[in-house]
């Protein structure tokens, strides 16, 4: 609930939402897959398949990444203008076009969609705590 500074809704599996996630899980190479605790714990598997999606609305992190999104904005022009650079160097990853068109990221400013995986007993703490690694009980994956 928003009294807690945060708020969860479950996405309907026909919204544009779903499906730019579910296009941004498809794997081309299965041999991507299986590399962190969860192929330890439950074995091989070929495909990533969305069974629920949440949207987190948290509009207090939110004002303060939006700040802190435009310093970046404002340093990487410093950058650029120091370094005598029309653009700063691209990061492209197979996330980009959907997560761009759907998702509203901001190229101007790198910003980038990622995915990370956890268990559910760990979620609460990430809704309270946000993603900062003080509150991580470890580093998994390859």
């Amino acid at each position: 609930d928003r009294e807690r500074g945060w708020a969860v809704s479950l996405l309907s599996p026909n919204s544009p939402e779903w499906s730019a996630i579910e296009s941004m899980l498809a794997v081309n190479n299965s041999r991507d897959l299986g590399w962190g605790r969860d192929v330890r714990e439950k074995g091989k598997y070929g495909k990533l398949v969305p069974v629920s999606m949440w949207q987190v609305e948290a509009p207090f992190r939110q004002s303060k990444y939006m700040l802190e999104k435009e310093e970046v904005r404002v340093k990487m022009s410093m950058v650029k203008r120091v370094k005598g650079w029309s653009a700063l160097p691209d990061i492209v990853t197979k996330f980009d076009s959907v997560a761009g068109t759907t998702l509203n990221t901001d190229a101007s400013v790198c910003e980038r969609f990622l995915f990370h995986g956890t268990t559910p007993d760990i979620v609460m703490s990430i809704l309270q705590n946000g993603t900062n690694e003080r509150y991580s009980g470890g580093h998994f994956g390859k």
